[in-house]
């Protein structure tokens, strides 16, 4: 599916990202997030409140932002920008040992984009 197409199926608020691993071989990246099921507009309450979200990213020609090596990193907001061709996540990361936090916007321009639960 089309960057747009995802961002407005899914709401990513509150979600948090798990990992992120780029292939320089295949121009794929990964997203793994802890994803707020129960958030979404179709959620049903037979269904499992968080699951996790396996985002594959096509023909990635660019990406930038720091890979989560941290506790946590919320997503606070999410945007397709440059018509499309890309996605940014804002993400508020927190250290739990020092309970210092700082905002990242990890930003992945592609082709498309797979969503899998995991």
């Amino acid at each position: 599916m089309k960057i747009t197409e995802m961002v407005e199926k899914y709401y990513f608020h509150d979600s948090s990202i798990d990992s992120v691993e780029y292939d320089p071989e295949t121009h794929k990246a990964t997203v793994l997030i802890d994803f707020c099921n129960w958030m979404q507009d179709d959620y049903s309450k037979d269904e499992a409140e968080k699951i996790v979200l396996k985002l594959v990213f096509s023909n990635v020609s660019s990406m930038s932002g720091e890979k989560p090596l941290f506790d946590v990193n919320m997503i606070f907001d999410c945007d397709a920008v440059d018509n499309g061709q890309a996605i940014e996540f804002f993400t508020e990361r927190t250290d739990i040992a020092t309970h210092s936090e700082e905002y990242i916007t990890l930003r992945i321009v592609a082709e498309d984009v797979t969503v899998t639960p995991v």
